[in-house]
C-alpha cells in the first residue's frame, strides 16, 4: 500500500517596513539610517537574507545577512547620496523573493 503526502508550500514573497530609509547629520562623517525589517510570507523556513547595493552611491548595509538592518554612508560637508538596496530572501527550498529599499542621506552644514 502506497501513501502519498503532499506538502503545499505557498509562494515566497517578502516586504520591507518601512519601505525606505533616511539618515542625516551635521557636517561631514559617517551617517547611519533608520532600521528596515524584511518580513517573508509563504515559503518554508528557515530563511536567509542577503542585502546588496543595486544602484546608486556608496551605501552599505550594517547587517548584510540579517532581516533587520540599518544603512551607512560617509558624507562630505553639505553632501548627500542615495542608493537602492536589495534584500534577497531565500527559503529552505531555494526559492527567492526580492525586496528593494530606497536609502538617502544628507549632511547639513550649520556653521
Amino acid at each position: 500500500q502506497w501513501r502519498g503526502v503532499i506538502d503545499f508550500v505557498p509562494d515566497l514573497t517578502a516586504s520591507a517596513s518601512p519601505a525606505s530609509a533616511f539618515g542625516a547629520r551635521s557636517g561631514p562623517g559617517l551617517v547611519n539610517s533608520n532600521s528596515v525589517t524584511v518580513t517573508p510570507t509563504g515559503g518554508r523556513s528557515p530563511f536567509t537574507y542577503s542585502w546588496a547595493k543595486l544602484s546608486g552611491g556608496s551605501v552599505a548595509a550594517n547587517s548584510p545577512a540579517s532581516a533587520t538592518t540599518a544603512f551607512r554612508a560617509f558624507l562630505e560637508s553639505g553632501g548627500s547620496t542615495s542608493a537602492t538596496m536589495r534584500c534577497t530572501v531565500t527559503d529552505d527550498l531555494g526559492s527567492t523573493a526580492l525586496v528593494d529599499v530606497q536609502v538617502s542621506f544628507e549632511s547639513d552644514d550649520f556653521q
